[in-house]
């Protein structure tokens, strides 16, 4: 099945078009393929509407497939931690609003490029 088939995540888009995230449409295993990272896409490939989450539920492996990390329930938010994955281009500056117990407060991609060196 190709890791882009629509049948596996559904795009929503918040009633005022400012928000956009991704939605599991079927379950997936920890371990299984969502998508690859695709960073010159179209604004609505999932990449671009994966949302951060300090405690996400999927990651990008070494070649680059976003992974589960664990059970995703069809009809879950699909999310990454944008920090795990940043380099010095990578535009993230935001305050992060994900509520989990172990929330960074502030994505900021630059600052944690630095710190991390």
């Amino acid at each position: 099945m190709s890791l882009n088939n629509t049948n596996d995540y559904r795009m929503v888009v918040s009633a005022d078009a400012k928000a956009r995230s991704l939605f599991a449409a079927r379950p997936y295993l920890a371990g299984e393929a969502i998508y690859p990272m695709d960073y010159w896409s179209e604004e609505t490939m999932p990449m671009h509407v994966t949302n951060h989450s300090c405690d996400a539920n999927a990651s990008f492996n070494e070649v680059g497939i976003l992974t589960a990390l664990r059970d995703i329930a069809a009809g879950e938010e699909i999310t990454f931690n944008y920090l795990q994955n940043a380099t010095p281009a990578s535009p993230w500056n935001f305050e992060c609003l994900c509520g989990a117990a172990n929330c960074v407060i502030w994505v900021d991609a630059a600052a944690n490029e630095k710190s991390s060196a």
